[in-house]
């Protein structure tokens, strides 16, 4: 990542060809994980809430798609988005692209959910309230 970026010194994924909207870039691989599972690499395999869906662990397996960071504090919007798929009954993870063009060069982004922006995001309402102290 470049030094202006917010997440310098991690890694991310950016767009090599033009994609345009709906455009399947690829699935999230990793290890089936217990519903217990957490981590940086962890995505949910089921439309549930995080606690009650199985989970793909893509810390030590899988590919590319891993390193797909949050949006936030970095684009205002999500470019990519995850949707489940079944196939042959089993849970799948697809990234669809959302917005309409992806030019080369272009960081791909992805709204990771409420319950991890909740986990590492201070609300605004939360940092005024600590600031009427002293």
């Amino acid at each position: 990542m470049p030094r202006n970026h917010l997440l310098y010194g991690q890694q991310g994924l950016f767009a090599t060809k033009r994609w345009f909207q709906f455009d399947v870039i690829g699935e999230y691989t990793g290890e089936v994980a217990p519903k217990s599972a957490s981590g940086e690499y962890v995505a949910c395999l089921e439309d549930k809430t995080h606690a009650d869906s199985l989970g793909l662990n893509a810390e030590f397996v899988g590919n590319e798609s891993r390193f797909i960071n949050s949006y936030l504090n970095v684009e205002h919007l999500p470019n990519v988005a995850m949707k489940t798929v079944y196939i042959d009954t089993y849970p799948r993870i697809i990234i669809i692209v959302t917005k309409l063009i992806i030019e080369p060069g272009d960081e791909i982004l992805l709204d990771y959910g409420q319950a991890y922006t909740d986990a590492f995001f201070t609300k605004p309402e939360a940092v005024a309230e600590d600031a009427g102290g002293c």
